[in-house]
């Protein structure tokens, strides 16, 4: 991979993980909105984390997965592999980062935690697997 590829790489884990953050202030927006209406705002506050332990990994897992797939198949000279590990290394840190930034380690470093972070990682290498797959 070429240090463009890199680049890219890093832009992708921290756009996946954007969305994936996205993701789940939609769904607290949408159940303040069709669920339960009208409580304060503590309440959602309350709720994020358990809903986000829940629409973190399967929401992280999908879009690091489509992402990866689509941006190694587009390119068939770009190594695959080296592309999944970069953008999922680049989304790990940033993850972590961001997490330590508002927790503590005992806080963030879950079974929950690196399940999710697991099962990115293997939806970023089977999108890999995939676009290589395809290629031939």
């Amino acid at each position: 991979m070429q240090v463009w590829d890199y680049v890219k790489a890093f832009i992708t884990g921290a756009l996946v993980l954007a969305l994936n953050l996205a993701t789940l202030v939609l769904l607290i927006f949408g159940y303040s909105l069709v669920i339960e209406p009208g409580q304060p705002e503590a309440y959602y506050a309350e709720l994020a984390p358990r809903m986000g332990a829940w629409s973190g990994p399967i929401a992280g897992a999908l879009i690091m997965f489509l992402f990866v797939w689509l941006l190694s198949a587009r390119r068939p000279q770009r190594n695959s592999y080296a592309f999944a590990a970069a953008t999922f290394a680049s989304y790990a840190a940033l993850d972590i980062a961001l997490g330590l930034a508002a927790s503590t380690p005992s806080a963030l470093f879950t079974p929950t935690f690196v399940l999710s972070l697991a099962g990115v990682c293997a939806a970023a290498f089977a999108a890999a697997f995939l676009a290589t797959k395809q290629r031939a």
